[in-house]
């Protein structure tokens, strides 16, 4: 059966949905403890990976019904955000924050590579940490022509300062080391806080405010940005969307990004061959953070962080014609499947 797993932030578990049935259902909940952040699943959907926000603490786990049971882990620096994991299973990438800055860097923000491939004994992973980001949150991995990327959003700690760094995945003792950075200095009030990479190389990233959607500036407009690296002068675009972005999704057959608008409560999906936004939908929703689509492209899921809820919506329609609300946990932010 395809399952769904959504992190729920303040109850410190995981809710996980039978997408199978019509509507479909919590079928079970793992206790997990802390505040549950980023969840990621190995490619054979047999492990799922879970990252701890308050702790830094990143739990790898069974996953499936019954699942739930922790087969290893790590404790990376006090907070750790997104996570991804290698087409191959076998390293997981997640994006974490010091409380102390580095001595020689003087940065706070690191990428911890966890080798899954295995578990040693006593269940703690291998552990790398690359240092010298900011503010990292977002991680997404791209695996094709230009070898494998792992591409981090930095959301940056002064104004104007957030990037997208660009990461190869080709040593496993010293970690990735960074090949390139895309700055977001042109809008002094945000920076990127999500990231998400189609098959082809197309990179996007959502601009996150610092503020809060009341405080922002008379004009200011949010937008989605996008790149493809490799090209011989990188080229990027922006997307105006109609409020606040922050979680992204990708429907690769129908080259379309979905993204979550926490203030405005609604998503937006982008034409990325356009470059334009072509449909929103109508839903009411409250602070909604993750998206996640189907495997068989056919439904969004939505994590809703301020009603404790999931909404499904069919693509077709982007939730104008059907659309379920699943009740779980508390707070929900992000979602794997």
């Amino acid at each position: 059966m395809p399952l769904a797993y959504v992190s729920n932030f303040s109850d410190g578990t995981v809710s996980v949905i039978d997408t199978d049935p019509n509507p479909p259902i919590v079928v079970e909940t793992y206790q997990i403890g802390g505040n549950p952040f980023g969840v990621a699943l190995t490619p054979d959907k047999q492990r799922l990976l879970v990252t701890l926000y308050d702790t830094g603490g990143v739990f790898l786990l069974e996953a499936g019904l019954g699942g739930g049971a922790q087969l290893g882990g790590a404790l990376l620096q006090n907070s750790a955000r997104g996570v991804a994991v290698t087409p191959d299973g076998n390293r997981a990438y997640v994006a974490a924050y010091m409380n102390e800055l580095d001595p020689l860097l003087g940065t706070q923000g690191y990428l911890g590579m966890i080798d899954i491939s295995t578990v040693p004994p006593g269940g703690s992973q291998n552990t790398v940490g690359i240092y010298g980001l900011a503010n990292p949150y977002g991680v997404a991995i791209y695996s094709g022509t230009l070898g494998t990327r792992v591409y981090v959003a930095d959301l940056g700690v002064i104004f104007g300062q957030g990037a997208v760094v660009v990461f190869d995945n080709n040593s496993p003792t010293t970690g990735p080391q960074p090949l390139l950075g895309y700055n977001y200095e042109n809008n002094p009030f945000a920076g990127p806080a999500d990231v998400a990479v189609f098959p082809d190389g197309l990179v996007f990233a959502t601009q996150y405010s610092f503020f809060d959607r009341p405080t922002f500036p008379e004009g200011f407009v949010t937008a989605v940005k996008g790149f493809r690296e490799g090209l011989a002068v990188p080229a990027p675009f922006t997307v105006d969307t109609p409020g606040q972005p922050a979680g992204l999704a990708v429907a690769a057959n129908a080259g379309v990004l979905y993204v979550a608008d926490y203030y405005g409560g609604i998503v937006t999906a982008i034409d990325v061959a356009r470059r334009q936004v072509i449909a929103s939908s109508d839903a009411i929703l409250k602070g909604p953070i993750g998206v996640a689509v189907t495997p068989n492209g056919e439904w969004l899921y939505v994590a809703n962080s301020a009603s404790n809820t999931v909404t499904l919506m069919d693509i077709e329609s982007l939730g104008k014609i059907v659309h379920y609300s699943i009740a779980v946990g508390n707070a929900p932010y992000y979602i794997a499947m």
